[in-house]
């Protein structure tokens, strides 16, 4: 299984699901920060799930973290940027080595913000193929199986979404976020304008949706360059493979080590999926390896 795939069931470790941490205590009235210098006021009210150890300031940053974790850009991925990002990565031998190996990486995924955030939900806490089933189930409520808009979906009995699979929680979580694009508490025509920082507080007001959930979303919706997801696991595990740690570094560690190549983090992302992935491989051959022996005595 793909480490990325692993990423998206992450939560069996750190739960991306609201009610399981701390409640954040938002301000009141925000400012969302716009790219073309453009504001709009928000009430954040929802919690950030994932930073349950630390209290948590209005960027979803724990407070005495420095905040690059979260960049400032709207800049796109483009073929552009992606170039300019695999030559900065490959000025690190270690980048080099595996930029030779797996090639270009694949940031490709689909445009439509309430698709994508509706997928990630869907795939919290269950295995992909579990996740694809009950997709393809959910999307098959609605008229000539196409992905439903969030009317549709807000109009959708709660009972029909459970019946697809979807456990209660999520069928609620998922209703939430109908209801917020659809009254327009979720701005989604100004996501790209706003900074990334901002988008995190925004989407966090969604019941089910955490910070890790944000930075897939950041990563491979909005394609920002400059997401380093230190929450995911693959991320954590593929940091100590990559730079011979002892054991998986905290989010300073990774963001010291990350200063190098900082602004390019969404595709240094990627690799480092990649040796998680290598590293989960070599694992699996040699518990078999050792069954095998045990079997053989």
């Amino acid at each position: 299984m793909c480490y990325f795939v692993l990423s998206q069931i992450v939560a069996t470790f750190i739960p991306d699901v609201a009610g399981v941490a701390p409640r954040a205590t938002p301000p009141e009235k925000s400012q969302l920060r716009l790219s073309d210098g453009a504001s709009r006021e928000a009430r954040p009210q929802g919690e950030v799930a994932e930073w349950s150890k630390a209290p948590v300031s209005k960027t979803g940053i724990p407070q005495g973290i420095e905040s690059s974790n979260l960049s400032l850009s709207a800049t796109r991925l483009d073929m552009n940027v992606i170039d300019k990002s695999l030559r900065i990565l490959k000025s690190d031998k270690r980048f080099a080595a595996l930029i030779k190996r797996h090639g270009e990486p694949d940031l490709k995924r689909g445009k439509n913000p309430f698709q994508a955030l509706v997928r990630s939900i869907i795939h919290q806490q269950v295995s992909g193929a579990a996740a694809r089933t009950i997709d393809a189930r959910f999307v098959a409520l609605f008229p000539k199986g196409k992905f439903p808009t969030p009317e549709m979906v807000t109009a959708m009995p709660l009972e029909k979404m459970r019946a697809a699979g979807l456990s209660g929680q999520k069928a609620s979580y998922i209703k939430d976020l109908a209801e917020k694009f659809s009254d327009g508490t979720i701005k989604h025509r100004l996501l790209h304008k706003m900074e990334s920082a901002d988008i995190v507080e925004h989407l966090t007001q969604v019941k089910g949706i955490g910070v890790w959930t944000v930075h897939m979303f950041l990563i491979f919706t909005l394609k920002r360059p400059d997401i380093l997801p230190t929450l995911d696991l693959g991320i954590r595990k593929g940091f100590q493979v990559l730079y011979k740690l002892k054991s998986l570094p905290d989010h300073a560690q990774m963001e010291r080590r990350a200063r190098p190549w900082r602004e390019h983090a969404s595709v240094a992302s990627w690799y480092l999926w990649r040796v998680a992935d290598e590293a989960k491989e070599k694992t699996t051959i040699r518990r078999a390896g050792r069954s095998t022996r045990r079997t053989r005595e």
